[in-house]
């Protein structure tokens, strides 16, 4: 097959995939602690293992090298008398090691995996695939491991593996497949790629979505962006690791474990004191810092209301990483005696803060702005003066309101929901808002971002007795959420 380069292909903006069908999240299960994690997982295999074999047939498994599955590798391996016939399992690799996965050491990976079943007597080599290959030419090694393994595959009347397990890298590689990889053109069970200016050895995408079962696990931070492209409503179906999301139902084939870690993006954060104590302002970036600090590539700082939360992974997974440096700020850490009164006020500043730590580092500053009615814009033009940062850095400024666009109708939803309502608002206005709130689903897109847009202007130029109780009860119930949150709470599954 002819080398192409791998790059990111044109998209026509706005059009889903040609064989894109509705969107479906594939099933989450989200894990405080790491042995719960590795519990979770390994008794999901073990289950598929059991449940395969009752009847007396095959149990093909694809084990993914690398530290991810290792927990759920050793959980399986102390388990491993809970498969009820274990004669029947039959082990293969996801791919080659890759470079990052070599010479790993105290860690159960999948080669640790299979030599202790070995070495235990639990598995004997005939359990192995492909074992007897000769692996000194990898191109000879892919096209006979290809005859061997679809002649297993139609011996036993399987189409693919009955259990996969992968992972990601934090630039959307799964197995040996890279994001745009040559694989994805490729019919065959496995192939040889040069992605990475090494050969390795991979499953194709092709081969990879005939999987009974696929268990991808998600564990790091910095593979967070990897993980929201996962989930990405535009995510193509020969994009890694997007691709997943085409297998026919795979709503109930592939499964998504995720360790706590990997739901909170890269950080840094930043400290300002106050006269009523430190605020401490976290700022999401799509990788570590490290990968941008020689580069001084112009900073997007992302400025979000309470709705702008879901819009923060979307912006984080789509802006591209070698042109600009997306930066989503957390509003800050709220002191205790702050005045309710100086709530905005506050976040102006820390906002200031951040512009100036990234702009002391060397960056242009672009702020995206993204909170109801914009408003700190207007306070910047108010205190422009008293905003050190923004004088000196701030090169220029998107507005965004999240009651204008195309999911006018989601965002009104969430803020009536997560803000509005729970928060300590007088009879008259909870009884409107109540009724907008029973309106809504039924309401176009049209008339909703009309209502949007009344609500906007109603809330910020509108000077009446109750929009100042609407707006105090609003800023508390606000100014309690970002102060119990730590990272965004959930995916952009929109």
């Amino acid at each position: 097959m002819k080398e192409k380069k791998a790059t990111a292909r044109k998209k026509k903006k706005g059009l889903l995939p040609e064989n894109a069908k509705a969107y479906v999240a594939p099933l989450a299960e989200n894990f405080q602690e790491k042995e719960d994690f590795d519990r979770a997982v390994g008794l999901d295999f073990i289950t598929y293992a059991n449940e395969t074999t009752r009847g007396g047939g095959k149990f093909i498994a694809a084990l993914s090298h690398g530290t991810s599955p290792a927990g759920a590798y050793q959980y399986i391996f102390d388990h491993y008398d809970k498969i009820s016939r274990p004669e029947n399992l039959r082990f293969t690799f996801v791919n080659s090691k890759l470079k990052s996965q070599r010479g790993l050491k105290n860690v159960m990976d999948a080669v640790g995996l299979v030599k202790t079943l070995l070495a235990t007597g639990r598995i004997t080599k005939d359990q192995i695939l492909g074992r007897g290959l000769n692996r000194d030419n990898m191109d000879e090694y892919c096209a006979q491991l290809n005859v061997d393994l679809a002649s297993y595959l139609k011996e036993n009347d399987k189409e693919g593996v009955d259990y996969m397990f992968v992972a990601t890298d934090p630039a959307g590689r799964v197995a040996g497949i890279t994001r745009f990889s040559n694989a994805f053109d490729v019919e065959e069970i496995s192939c040889v790629v040069n992605d990475r200016k090494a050969k390795e050895l991979t499953l194709t995408p092709w081969f990879i979505m005939k999987s009974k079962r696929i268990a991808f696990l998600a564990t790091k931070a910095d593979k967070r962006r990897a993980l929201a492209w996962l989930y990405y409503r535009w995510g193509h179906h020969d994009e890694s690791p997007s691709f997943l999301r085409f297998m026919d139902d795979s709503h109930k084939r592939l499964k998504v474990f995720i360790d706590d870690k990997a739901l909170t993006w890269p950080q840094v954060e930043l400290e300002r004191e106050t006269p009523y104590g430190t605020s401490r302002i976290r700022i999401d970036l799509p990788k570590p810092y490290s990968y941008f600090s020689k580069s001084k590539k112009p900073v997007i700082l992302l400025v979000h209301g309470f709705l702008g939360l879901n819009s923060y992974d979307g912006l984080l997974t789509s802006i591209p990483t070698q042109k600009y440096l997306a930066a989503a700020m957390h509003y800050g850490s709220i002191p205790t005696d702050l005045p309710i009164k100086e709530y905005s006020q506050h976040v102006l500043k820390n906002i200031d803060a951040a512009i100036t730590h990234f702009g002391d580092l060397g960056h242009p500053i672009y702020l995206f702005d993204h909170s109801m009615g914009n408003i700190y814009f207007q306070m910047m033009e108010r205190d422009f003066e008293s905003l050190e940062g923004v004088k000196k850095y701030l090169r220029g400024r998107i507005g965004a309101n999240p009651f204008f666009g195309e999911e006018a109708k989601h965002a009104s939803i969430g803020f009536l929901d997560n803000v509005i309502l729970p928060s300590n608002q007088g009879l008259a206005a909870k009884t409107i808002f109540n009724t907008a709130r029973r309106v809504i689903p039924f309401e176009s897109n049209v008339g909703m971002r009309n209502r949007g847009i009344w609500l906007t202007e109603w809330l910020i130029r509108k000077d009446s007795a109750m929009r100042d109780r609407v707006w105090k009860a609003t800023k508390a119930r606000i100014m309690l959420l970002m102060t119990t949150i730590g990272s965004l709470p959930h995916l952009n599954r929109i």
